[in-house]
């Protein structure tokens, strides 16, 4: 059972969300829209095949489904793998349903390969056309030094006009400051 909050700060090794805001250019907030939609487009595809098989298994998936979706989609392969395991995942949440993904439903990147952080105000993310450099605001929490924390895996979202990331965090030993959380995202992301 964990420690209860002391003065709002969570105890040493606690899981948190962190949430921060994305200030793309005009551009690269288009890229990142094309990039949302052609991912949950395929996605949306994979569904089609697993359902159709009435199973989602990830290996079994990638091997039917992977060339065809980097060629047909020009994903690159670690988006193409997202596409698969985001169908997976919803598949196994309620496998009665077939899920339709939104063009603009949350997209997850990995850590160190399909984004990484260039700072606490900058995040490099990997979109339909390469790598973009994107400036990120923690808005008060700037100050708490993500490159310090443990890290996973994060979440894009996208409500008209705004880019949110989340991103989960375990909290050092010694947390500067309270942190940001998220609840249960799972609806977000998942489109559905």
């Amino acid at each position: 059972m964990p420690k209860p909050l002391a003065d709002g700060v969570p105890p040493p090794g606690t899981l948190q969300t962190l949430v921060a805001t994305l200030h793309p250019g005009p551009s690269q907030a288009q890229l990142l829209l094309r990039t949302m939609a052609v991912c949950n487009r395929a996605a949306n595809d994979v569904a089609d095949v697993a359902y159709a098989l009435g199973r989602a298994h990830h290996a079994e998936l990638s091997k039917l489904l992977y060339n065809d979706l980097r060629l047909r989609y020009r994903l690159p392969a670690n988006l193409a793998l997202h596409a698969i395991t985001k169908l997976v995942q919803r598949f196994h949440l309620d496998p009665s349903r077939r899920p339709h993904f939104a063009d603009h439903a949350g997209v997850f990147y990995q850590e160190g390969k399909t984004l990484s952080w260039k700072g606490a105000d900058r995040i490099s993310m990997l979109t339909l056309e390469g790598r973009q450099l994107v400036p990120v605001r923690f808005e008060r929490y700037q100050e708490l030094g993500l490159p310090t924390f443990k890290r996973g895996n994060v979440g894009l979202t996208y409500d008209d006009p705004v880019f949110a990331i989340f991103q989960v965090v375990e909290v050092p030993d010694a947390p500067p400051a309270r942190l940001p959380t998220g609840g249960d995202l799972r609806a977000r992301f998942t489109g559905c």
